[in-house]
């Protein structure tokens, strides 16, 4: 598209419009002028044949009327510089100025004496092949007493009309010009008058896009450059005040962003990244500087990560996971949180991160892990020591008194208690090692197996309180798990139903699908567990009741084993329980 400025565009409209007006009165104008003069010279050659006329009409009555009408003629043609014909009503030729009338033919058939004859005045126009240009022919009839006695013809060059027209047009022409000229550069003056205000603004509005919102323009008098003018200065004044809050903000947050031990960046679809903070460039080990749309996999190549962030850019929720990345001091865990921004239409392309150094974290933990467990194995062989001293007293046939023989009892039961928490505690450890080394073999297993593995365990506890244990269960129902741990759950699950369930009652174990998923329910009939204390029975040594516990011999560790086994066999466990009508928990696997 051609760009022309403002000024150059007013300027060729004006001239073509005042160009076209000229040519449109030139024309028109020469027209009228050669109408009129055409108009003027018809009505004085008529006026001229009528006083021609009056002179002839004597002579035609003469004897000798042709000679003498051809000698008028001829003298009247001289004297008024016009050729002069007088026929009569036959359309013989009487009189000519230029030619002898003997000569000439008929002229009765030509148009101006053909109306003559009738009565009317006949006016033609004609080229002239013997003179070589235009003439006007007037012809009027001769009428005495009443009747057509013949018509006299005039004849008139317009030559004249066309010089004089000529003439006019070529003035006309002149004077167009040296107007066009004057509209022309009055044209000019106007279109850089009018432009000027617009130029300005252009200025003004260029330097406050460079950034110069101080700048502000001079206001003109034209009402609508002035409102323009206004509303520039107007919206200079708010980008500024707009600008000084976005900056101030964005130095707000950089320096939060700065003093952050977290680690915070923002990456596009492309998982590019698009701000960075210190923290979570020093995580990636990059510089801040260079960072800014870098492939983050081109810094860190970590399979969770790249995971991670597809899960993150595509999903609405809050995603989560944890990452090892490398460090110059050894190994650096990362718990990372992402979030896409999808639900914030001008942020729609982009997500957050937020990464935690948990590695001193997870030090402590794997600390604590390996004392309890060592703690745990160390326990174990002076508790099974002790366990055997005292069953070798109590039982050995020696005369002991009734208050020690009771207290040997209770050491006996302390005794096994202990054992029983730190077998769990040492299963517990194993479970967690296993869980974040994900080594855990998974193969189709048939759930009836594995339920009817674990009834059969618990059957003697069961016979001792006089609790039957239904099943129900398909046959067919196959999922993919780790048949060992599955049973180990769900021997506890049992194990804690027949604790917590009176003598006589009934403990329901049923499998079944649900949902495209399997569902593995133990029910009993005990005591229940209260509402508050649901979210939290899943917590290591956490009791509803410690005097029951302690007097049914829980150790508190069984159902976080429950979770912590449903954890890494990819399954979900929840509980249901109403105050004395029982307790229902429930593992769900994928049946794929």
């Amino acid at each position: 598209m051609k760009i022309t400025k403002m000024t150059w565009q007013l300027f060729i409209v004006c001239m073509g419009i005042t160009l076209f007006s000229l040519v449109t009165v030139t024309i028109y104008a020469s027209e009228v002028y050669k109408k009129f003069y055409y108009r003027n010279l018809t009505k004085e050659s008529v006026i001229k044949s009528s006083l021609i006329k009056s002179l002839l009409i004597p002579v035609l009555s003469s004897q000798d009327s042709k000679d003498q009408v051809d000698s008028l003629s001829k003298v009247i043609g001289e004297s008024i510089q016009a050729r002069i014909t007088v026929i009569n009503k036959y359309g013989i030729v009487l009189g000519d100025t230029e030619k002898d009338p003997r000569d000439m033919e008929n002229h009765a058939h030509r148009p101006e004496f053909s109306r003559a004859l009738k009565g009317e005045i006949g006016v033609e126009e004609r080229f002239s092949t013997t003179l070589g240009f235009s003439m006007l022919y007037i012809a009027v009839p001769i009428i005495e007493n009443g009747q057509v006695k013949g018509a006299l013809r005039l004849a008139e060059s317009l030559k004249d009309i066309i010089s004089h027209t000529r003439l006019f047009y070529m003035h006309m022409v002149i004077a167009s010009g040296f107007a066009l000229i004057l509209i022309g550069i009055a044209s000019l003056s106007i279109a850089r008058a009018l432009s000027k205000p617009i130029r300005e603004m252009k200025t003004g509005a260029e330097r406050i896009a460079n950034g110069d919102l101080d700048f502000k323009l001079r206001i003109p008098d034209g009402e609508e450059t002035r409102g323009l003018a206004l509303a520039l200065n107007a919206m200079a004044k708010s980008l500024g005040d707009r600008i000084k809050t976005i900056t101030s903000q964005r130095n707000e947050l950089d320096a939060i962003l700065t003093g952050m031990s977290e680690g915070v960046l923002a990456i596009d679809t492309n998982e590019r990244i698009i701000t960075i903070n210190p923290a979570a460039a020093e995580f990636l080990g990059i510089s801040v500087e260079n960072a800014e749309g870098m492939w983050i996999h081109d810094i860190v190549r970590n399979s969770a990560l790249q995971h991670f962030l597809q899960e993150t850019l595509t999903s609405e929720l809050m995603i989560e996971t944890s990452f090892i990345l490398p460090s110059p001091s050894g190994e650096r865990h990362i718990h990372a949180r992402g979030k896409n921004l999808n639900q914030f239409k001008s942020n729609a392309d982009r997500a957050i991160l937020v990464l935690h150094d948990i590695t001193r974290l997870k030090k402590l933990e794997i600390m604590r892990k390996e004392f309890v467990a060592n703690v745990s194995h160390e326990l174990r062989t002076p508790l099974t020591s002790v366990k055997g001293f005292v069953e070798s007293i109590r039982h050995g046939g020696y005369d002991l008194p009734e208050d020690v023989s009771k207290f040997l009892g209770i050491i006996s039961a302390k005794t096994d208690r202990l054992c029983s928490m730190v077998d769990d505690i040492l299963s517990l450890s194993a479970i967690e090692r296993e869980y974040e080394q994900r080594d855990v073999h998974i193969e189709p297993t048939r759930i009836k197996t594995v339920l009817d593995d674990a009834i059969n365990t618990c059957l003697a506890k069961a016979e001792l309180k006089s609790i039957a244990i239904k099943t129900t269960c398909d046959e067919t129902i196959e999922v993919k798990t780790n048949a060992d741990l599955l049973e180990q759950a769900l021997l506890n699950l049992i194990d804690n139903a027949i604790k917590y369930s009176p003598e006589g009652k009934a403990v329901l174990v049923n499998a079944e699908k649900k949902d495209g998923r399997v569902q593995i329910s133990v029910s009993d009939e005990g005591i229940g567990i209260p509402s508050e204390h649901l979210h939290r029975v899943f917590e290591r040594f956490y009791r509803v009741d410690k005097a029951r516990s302690r007097k049914v011999g829980g150790t508190g560790l069984g159902l976080a084993i429950v979770k912590n086994i449903c954890l890494l066999i990819n399954a979900k466990v929840t509980v249901e329980s109403l105050v004395g009508k029982g307790s229902t928990f429930r593992i769900e696997l994928s049946s794929t």
